[in-house]
Formats: structure tokens, sequence, C-alpha cells
């Protein structure tokens, strides 16, 4: 009869044990869904921009050598560059203080037109902060020239988010001026 209870005990737990798998695999499908609406553009350039920096001030603040600037730009490219480290630790802090449900939502969320905006908003004012927290705290100097293209990244990331907002203001500013928008409004 143990037998029986033991073999039953078993069950309940592998039911419970494929159970347990198939929600966070839901969940999983949810943050990785949610990680991969975001775009991690500013956040990339801004490491990679202080990691050059960070470098170059290792060394006293004088030139790297053209064998360190390579080894340098190496580590950069693979371990920064590389955005799979935004997806992991985004990833992770969605796994961390989300359900299931709450990533599912607001991965839905973000496939509307809108609410990219919205997202984009959130990621360039995030975006925003930490710029600003690594200038005012001196970890990046926008004076120092050996960071040309780290400096053009950080530039080219946000400013695509800015001329996406521009030509969307400019759509706003045409809907609104529209002669239909204009006499529906005033009645």
């Amino acid at each position: 009869m143990t037998i029986l209870y033991r073999g039953f005990a078993l069950l309940c737990f592998l039911a419970f044990g494929v159970v347990h798998a198939q929600e966070e695999n839901l969940k999983g499908d949810a943050a990785r869904r949610l990680v991969q609406a975001h775009d991690p553009a500013i956040f990339v350039s801004t490491g990679a921009l202080y990691l050059k920096q960070e470098a170059i001030r290792s060394a006293g603040g004088k030139p790297l050598s053209a064998t360190q600037l390579a080894e340098v730009g190496r580590i950069i490219d693979a371990q920064v560059r590389d955005s799979a480290w935004f997806h992991a630790v985004l990833g992770a802090a969605i796994a961390q203080y989300m359900t299931e449900e709450e990533a599912d939502e607001i991965a839905v969320h973000f496939t509307t037109e809108v609410s990219q905006l919205q997202r984009h908003v959130i990621e360039l004012s995030v975006g925003e902060v930490l710029m600003s927290t690594y200038t005012f705290t001196n970890k990046t100097d926008y004076r120092l020239a050996a960071s040309p293209r780290e400096l053009q990244d950080v530039q080219r990331a946000v400013g695509s988010m800015i001329n996406h907002f521009e030509a969307v203001a400019r759509q706003i500013r045409e809907l609104v001026a529209h002669p239909a928008v204009r006499a529906r409004s005033q009645n």
C-alpha cells in the first residue's frame, strides 16, 4: 500500500512541477515580449561611452595606444554593444517584480502606436537622467577627445528618438489644424 501512496505522491509532485514549468514558460514569454519591446540604444551607447572614458582616465588622461584602443574596443563590443546584457538585466527585473499577467498586460499595451510613443518618452527620460547623472558626477566628459565613436552613438540614439517625436508632433499639429477636425471641435 505504501508503494501506491508513494507513487501517487510522486505523480502529484511531477504534475505540480509540470504546471509550475508551464507557468514559468508563460511568464518567460510575456517577459521576453516586454523586454523586446524596449530599445536598448541609449543604454548601450551610454555604457560604451562611460567605459571608453573610464579606460582613458585610468591611463591618466593620456591617449591610449593603438593596441589598448583595440582591446578596449573589443571588450566594449563584446560586453556592451551586444545588447544581450540589457535584455538579461531587464528580463531579470521583470521576472522578479512582475507577475505573468502584469508582464503580459504591459507587453500587449506596448504594441499600440500611442503606447510605443509612451515607451519612447520613458526611454528618452530615463536616458536623459542617466546621461545627466553621468555628466554631473564627471563619469562622462564631452570634452574628452578620444571617444568620438561613443559620443556619436549616444547622439544617434537620442537623436533618432527626438526626430521621431518631432515627426509625431508635426502630424498632431497637422491633424488638429485640419478643417474637419477644427469644425468638429467647435461643435
